[in-house]
């Protein structure tokens, strides 16, 4: 919980359901981190500006036997701190690999 500002959101999934309060995204983490394996993440790139931060990666947890038990690409926006730690702003960890939206487009 110490990558999150306190006032940081967490969007899990392609549902778009927002955690944002910090016993929120604990509760979440906690049961992520009840989930037998290992998560691997590879980080794509990391754009700065200024005080932000947009970074992209895919990540994969991966059971005990080695069969793949989730996967996603996340977008991340993370704020350099007072004290120079960079912590999580806003995180949507399905939300690279979403397919584009009809309602989305731009003309």
């Amino acid at each position: 919980m110490s990558l999150y500002k306190p006032a940081g959101i967490l969007v899990p999934d392609e549902r778009e359901e927002c955690y944002e309060r910090t016993d929120e995204i604990a509760g979440l983490m906690r049961r992520l981190l009840a989930v037998p394996g290992t998560m691997i993440s590879r980080n794509n790139f990391c754009i700065l500006h200024g005080d932000l931060a947009l970074l992209r990666a895919d990540w994969t947890l991966v059971g005990d036997d080695g069969a793949t038990v989730a996967e996603g690409s996340s977008t991340v926006v993370i704020r350099k701190q007072n004290d120079g730690r960079w912590l999580y702003v806003i995180d949507h960890a399905s939300g690279a690999r979403l397919p584009r939206s009809a309602d989305n487009r731009t003309t």
